[in-house]
């Protein structure tokens, strides 16, 4: 039974001592009663806890964020965080930036987001075949003479001739020619639309032999010529040739078996052009 402390009380005239009052036993487990519901009362009030909050600490460390955030701002490489500071002076500039930096922003996470999704898919590089064949399309290749015209085709002047040669790269060193003058009005005469055809290197000019797969082949048989910018050439596999005569195939390989052309560029034919190179010109389509 738990201890019952009673504080004797005291009247104005006549002092009672209640410490020895006779009570009852229905009285004293009233008061029992009572003692023990105000002891665990307090005893659960005295195992709350309310700590008080430190309002210094918690400014010092906004303070201390904020100034984080101010020399980061100042010294980082981004730009742009520099001028979308509020503080700035200039406000539109201060909202541009903001714009700026939310819309790049935007556009970095979706480009990863693109990257990370066609990386999801797991896309193929490459695509290895491995196919035996006993003989392969030649592609339709077309072969020019870097002169576009033959000298003793066109029957050059002295007249045709200076005028060749201010039109090539050496014109721009040389003296301006005076076309008005009665001594180049041959060169205001008109030409037939085939002069171009006539006038330069024909396929007997040009092609000696034509060998495919160590076996001769007429030239005009699987060569067809062309009316280019760079004058005559003359083509293979082209679409026309292979509507009549097929495509030509070869089975062989290398620089003696494969199909090979004997070419004659006959350069003492040569005239002055914009491109003063020797040789052929091979366009592959």
């Amino acid at each position: 039974m738990p201890f019952v402390k009673v504080r004797p009380a005291f009247g104005k005239n006549t002092i009672t001592d209640f410490r020895n009052y006779p009570i009852s036993n229905v009285e004293v487990n009233k008061k029992e009663k009572i003692d023990l519901k105000q002891l665990q009362t307090e005893t659960k009030l005295d195992d709350i806890k309310c700590p008080g909050k430190d309002f210094s600490k918690t400014s010092e460390s906004i303070i201390s964020m904020q100034t984080l955030w101010k020399e980061f701002t100042e010294t980082t490489t981004m730009h742009g965080l520099r001028h979308a500071r509020k503080e700035s002076k200039y406000q539109l500039r201060w909202v541009i930036w903001i714009f700026a930096l939310i819309g790049m922003g935007s556009l970095l996470i979706y480009t990863v987001y693109t990257l990370y999704v066609y990386y999801r898919t797991n896309p193929t590089l490459t695509n290895i075949n491995i196919k035996f064949v006993k003989a392969m399309n030649y592609p339709a290749v077309t072969i020019c003479n870097m002169s576009p015209l033959k000298r003793t085709s066109i029957n050059a002047s002295a007249v045709m001739t200076t005028h060749l040669l201010h039109s090539s790269r050496l014109g721009v060193v040389l003296p301006h020619l005076n076309y008005s003058s009665p001594a180049f009005a041959e060169l205001n005469d008109p030409v037939p639309e085939d002069w171009l055809n006539k006038s330069s290197f024909d396929l007997e000019d040009m092609f000696h032999y034509c060998v495919n797969e160590r076996h001769l082949v007429p030239c005009k048989d699987i060569l067809i010529p062309k009316i280019t910018q760079w004058g005559k050439c003359f083509t293979f596999n082209n679409y026309q040739k292979v509507a009549t005569n097929g495509i030509v195939k070869g089975s062989m390989t290398g620089s003696t078996t494969a199909l090979t052309f004997y070419i004659d560029v006959k350069q003492d034919e040569y005239v002055y052009n914009t491109n003063l190179a020797a040789g052929v010109k091979v366009s592959h389509f």
